[in-house]
Formats: structure tokens, sequence, C-alpha cells
């Protein structure tokens, strides 16, 4: 069994950058862990508040770091929010 914390960071040592930004408007959504099923949903659609990465530390000294990028989506029909790992959200674009 795997075990794990995170430690919040303020900019990732590998250079990566987060792929949305403050104020995007996003969309939360679902998917399958495989591809054999390969469906997508898609549910609330909320303003991106805050950006937060994280490494993911593992107590097994065989793992390797990961780094997860974490951000706090505001929903727009409500006053809650949710923090979304970049994996289930993607930016709404505008049509022109």
């Amino acid at each position: 069994m795997k075990r794990f914390r995170y430690v919040q960071i303020n900019e990732r040592p590998d250079g990566i950058i987060a792929k949305y930004k403050i104020g995007d408007l996003v969309q939360m959504i679902n998917h399958s862990d495989y591809d054999y099923y390969n469906w997508v949903g898609s549910e609330k659609i909320g303003l991106i508040t805050d950006i937060k990465f994280f490494v993911q530390e593992s107590f097994e000294p065989k793992q390797h770091l990961k780094y997860v990028t974490e951000y706090k989506v505001s929903w727009i029909d409500s006053s809650d929010y949710c923090e979304l790992e970049e994996s289930m959200i993607i930016k709404l674009e505008k049509k022109t």
C-alpha cells in the first residue's frame, strides 16, 4: 500500500508553470481512468482564484518525487469552492 503526504511549495523546481491562470473560466470534468471505457463528463463552471503546487512525498524510499498542481475554483452558481488537480478541469474558450 502506498502512503504519501503533500508538501506545499511556491514554485516547482522542475521549471514547469501552471497550465491555467488565476481568472480563467474553467469547467470541472470527470473521465474514466481506463482507455477502455473512454468517456468524459462535464460538471460545474467556475473561476480559478488560487494556484498551489505540491510535492507528493512517498514514505517508500524507492518512490520518486512527483509534483502536483492544484487550483482553487470558485463556482459561479454558488459561494462554494473546490480545490482540484489539473486533470480535473478544462479551460472554457471564448468562441468568436
